[in-house]
């Protein structure tokens, strides 16, 4: 009798564990992605400035929007950087570069982003992708 009993207890413990777990994930918004945005970013349009160093790469607050478009829109973007082209693919809720031309590859080598906040940097072209709210594009 005391078996059954601890093991009803495991049961109904492993129910409120996993309820408990669900409700988190919806309430963190970790199974929405419908509302997030891929936002692409460059530091100047006219490519003017000569130097650049990761610790001066200030984006979003001092960059340019290029694009923001919905994550579950599947979309290929070319851009030409201030190095290279670049070919960002947004595809199945998920979005990377799938071609760069510039040095050392590290915006391709980075993957693919498809949480709130996660970001791909090409600093060579001063390009950045985050994921994030919809921002509005000035002309």
């Amino acid at each position: 009798m005391g078996k059954i009993r601890n093991d009803i207890i495991l049961i109904v413990c492993l129910v409120f564990l996993i309820i408990g777990a669900f409700v988190w994930w919806i309430i963190a918004g970790l199974g929405h992605t419908d509302d997030l945005y891929v936002n692409i970013y460059t530091r100047d349009k006219s490519y003017a400035s000569e130097t650049y160093d990761l610790d001066d790469f200030e984006m979003p607050e001092d960059g340019i929007i290029l694009y923001s478009v919905p994550l579950m829109e599947d979309k290929t973007i070319n851009i030409t950087g201030k190095q290279s082209d670049m070919e960002i693919v947004i595809k199945n809720g998920k979005a990377y570069v799938e071609e760069s031309g510039c040095p050392g590859q590290d915006c391709v080598e980075m993957g693919s982003i498809s949480k709130y906040g996660q970001a791909i940097i090409c600093l060579p072209n001063l390009i950045y992708i985050t994921i994030g709210n919809q921002v509005s594009i000035d002309d």
